[in-house]
């Protein structure tokens, strides 16, 4: 379920995320590098030597270069960009069309947006720095340098913008612009000291980045994620898809008290309240109510209520409640409870979980589980397994109660048709008594509570007589090598020329075991039975002779009951 949601949420993001583009095979013509000695050349000529050493060709108007411009300048292996950025001062622009390259006059601007462009490098080296991040302080409008470590970042509506520049493994780099209009401006960023890091905190952030990384569908928006180590903070984020929305692209590193997504939001975390068209996204920690239509995936503790139309999906801890319509998935522990229409899979709880169809406990619970059909808890789980068919614990202090019921081992009482516990009671029991010359019976469970498997045969001329039962008991121990066994039995009774008709035997049973080794058993006691039988109209079907004596009988529309004391010797095998 995790998988399929992720998945179609993933497309989403990527129809979400308009700045995302396949890169290029060769390298882009802007990019590539020449080398320039200039001395009277003029602007023109210039730009020939430039086509000739790029392999490109220029296109624009002619008006719009001036002729007799001469320049003296050295460029040694500078980008075509660089180079046209000092030629033009940012009042041409260019764009790349396949193999060439448009001049065009810079539009005008209003004196309160900045066009602001440039390369971002190392400061010692000079090398230029892929997917760094800027950012206005303000209106949270960024951009990231692209594979060759150029930018462009465009603000509007700000004066004298505070822009942040950011890069994992380089120092934070402010700059105040006061400018307006349209600036070339490169940036030099300081690195700083190699250190391994191996904290817990940063392996379970790398760890909640694998988490995320199918939800950031580009270089740029991943490296967003690294390059910032604290989350910003705003009061709203409204959004139709991730990215497109009030906060933009830096939304899933922006926290905020309230949420409100169109389709679906990222969001660094929401403190108070998140509302989802569709889904809800948070890189970290969400408090108290979380909506969505269809599911909300969270990164960090869950702190509430969470609501889903389809599912949750949480890495960390949830205290409080969540409710979806059809899965609940926690990789932390859960501390209140979780309900769900299908499943519920959570690490450890503390509380209870319901389910409609089953719920999973991967580590040591407390609480109970609830289900429809089936519960699996691994570890320990102090409380109590309830459901439709199935338990199986790995160990358990409390109760399990279903049709079956597995555990390695139990401090508590399982109560259903079959119950195995591997430390539990597993007894093969071969015995005698009146009506049957041979039995055997598989007991399983625990010592207080067990199931009886029972099959029984008396060799009476060419028709014997089968006896095929269930039954259950409980023991209590006297010494340490003897017991006293009470069980309650009944089997249905068949012969090969019958029909199959209801009759029946009951038996309850009071024994006396001896053990006598850690293997081996022997064990003698007294029986009150019960047999219920028809008056046949078939030959050999008359099952009424059973009885070998009556303390009580009574018949009544040819249903015979019939009443007597007996015994039973049994050799026991564990």
């Amino acid at each position: 379920m995790e998988k399929v949601v992720n998945n179609i949420l993933a497309i989403v993001v990527i129809i979400g995320f308009y700045g995302f583009g396949l890169a290029q095979e060769t390298t882009p013509s802007l990019e590539r590098k020449v080398t320039l000695d200039l001395n009277g050349t003029t602007l023109k000529e210039t730009l020939k030597l430039m086509e000739v050493q790029g392999d490109y060709l220029f296109a624009y108007r002619t008006d719009l270069i001036e002729g007799n411009l001469q320049l003296t300048r050295t460029y040694s292996n500078k980008t075509t960009r660089a180079v046209l950025d000092d030629l033009f001062a940012g009042k041409i622009t260019y764009k790349e069309r396949g193999n060439y390259i448009i001049l065009r006059e810079q539009s005008t601007s209003d004196e309160k947006t900045v066009l602001l462009s440039g390369y971002i490098s190392n400061k010692e080296s000079g090398e230029t720095i892929p997917y760094a991040t800027l950012y206005d302080s303000v209106t949270l409008a960024s951009a990231s340098s692209n594979t060759y470590g150029y930018y462009t970042l465009t603000l509007k509506n700000t004066e004298n913008p505070l822009i942040i520049v950011k890069k994992q493994g380089y120092r934070d780099t402010t700059i105040q612009w006061a400018q307006s209009g349209t600036s070339v401006y490169n940036i030099k960023l300081e690195a700083l000291p190699v250190v391994e890091d191996s904290t817990s905190e940063t392996i379970e952030e790398n760890a909640k980045f694998n988490w995320f990384q199918r939800f950031m569908p580009s270089e740029e928006q991943k490296s967003k994620f690294n390059n910032f180590s604290d989350q910003l903070q705003r009061k709203t984020q409204v959004s139709l898809v991730p990215y497109v929305g009030s906060n933009g692209k830096l939304s899933g590193k922006t926290t905020v008290d309230y949420s409100f997504n169109t389709i679906g939001g990222f969001n660094g975390g929401v403190r108070i309240l998140e509302i989802g068209g569709v889904f809800n996204l948070d890189w970290d920690s969400v408090s108290y109510i979380q909506i969505a239509g269809v599911f909300n995936k969270v990164g960090g503790h869950q702190q509430g209520i969470q609501l889903a139309g389809v599912t949750n999906i949480n890495k960390s801890d949830v205290h409080g409640i969540q409710f979806a319509g059809i899965t609940n998935i926690t990789k932390g522990e859960v501390i209140g409870a979780q309900s769900a229409g299908v499943v519920n899979f959570v690490d450890g709880f503390t509380g209870a979980q319901f389910a409609g169809i089953g719920n999973y406990s991967y580590k040591s619970s407390i609480g109970g589980q609830f289900a429809g059909v089936f519960n699996k808890s691994e570890e320990t789980l102090i409380g109590a397994q309830v459901a439709g068919i199935m338990n199986v614990a790995d160990h358990i202090e409390g109760a399990q109660i279903g049709l079956i019921n597995i555990s390695k081992s139990i401090d508590g009482i399982p109560v259903g048709f079959f119950s195995y516990s591997k430390t539990g009671l597993h007894q093969l029991e071969v015995s005698t008594n009146e009506v049957f010359q041979a039995n055997l019976a598989f007991k399983t469970g625990v010592k207080q509570f067990y199931n009886s498997f029972i099959g029984g045969v008396r060799f009476e001329g060419e028709n014997p007589t089968f006896g095929l039962g269930y039954g259950v008991g409980t023991s209590i121990a006297v010494t340490g090598k003897t017991s006293v066994f009470f069980d309650l039995q009944a089997m249905h009774l068949q012969r090969q020329t019958a029909i199959l008709r209801p009759n029946g035997l009951a038996k309850f049973t009071l024994s006396f075991q001896w053990q006598l080794s850690p293997v081996f058993a022997i064990a003698v006691g007294p029986s009150f039975n019960a047999l219920v039988a028809e008056d046949s109209f078939f030959p050999g079907n008359d099952f009424n002779s059973l009885a070998p004596y009556s303390l009580y009988s009574y018949s009544e529309n040819g249903n015979n009951l019939q009443l007597w004391a007996g015994g039973h010797l049994a050799l026991r095998f564990f």
